[in-house]
């Protein structure tokens, strides 16, 4: 069985629903390849270059910059990333429910998943998934992956909700 790449809940007004989340789709193809060296044909490596001491800096001496103006940045530390409050860390937050026919056919989607109820949330689940049915509407939710927050539509698909 697939393995789950994020848990939480669907959450809207005082309702809460565990789920899982499981990738639907394969964002790259079966088939990839590597740059290779045109005499050694081996894979060549990438530097990280300062052009102004002209110096290749390690990967782990890397560091985020915000810029405020020209060649002026803001250092930003991963601990000022982990500070930021991102409301749908561990929710996917229900913001309204639309009819199914407003959303546009061909809408922009960079990725699909499935959704499946956890144990306690099989009953609440399977009445969301009803309800979306029974008045042709569909969710449109915020969601906090890889630490950003993303726009998102639940739909029913087939026998749950994607």
């Amino acid at each position: 069985m697939a393995r789950s790449m994020w848990r939480g809940a669907i959450s809207f007004g005082m309702v809460a629903i565990p789920i899982r989340m499981y990738l639907a789709t394969e964002a790259h193809s079966a088939v990839s390849f590597r740059q290779l060296c045109p005499h050694c044909q081996l894979p060549i490596k990438q530097q990280r270059h300062c052009p102004t001491d002209d110096h290749v800096v390690a990967f782990n001496e890397v560091l985020k910059g915000y810029e405020v103006g020209k060649n002026q940045f803001v250092i930003i530390e991963e601990e000022d990333l982990d500070k930021l409050p991102l409301k749908t860390t561990k929710t996917i937050d229900i913001v309204e429910f639309v009819e199914r026919n407003e959303v546009p056919l061909g809408l922009y989607v960079k990725s699909a998943y499935y959704l499946e109820p956890e144990d306690v949330g099989v009953k609440p689940f399977f009445l969301l998934k009803r309800a979306l049915e029974d008045t042709n509407k569909v969710a449109v939710a915020k969601i906090a992956l890889r630490d950003r927050e993303h726009l998102s539509l639940i739909q029913v698909e087939g026998n749950t909700l994607l």
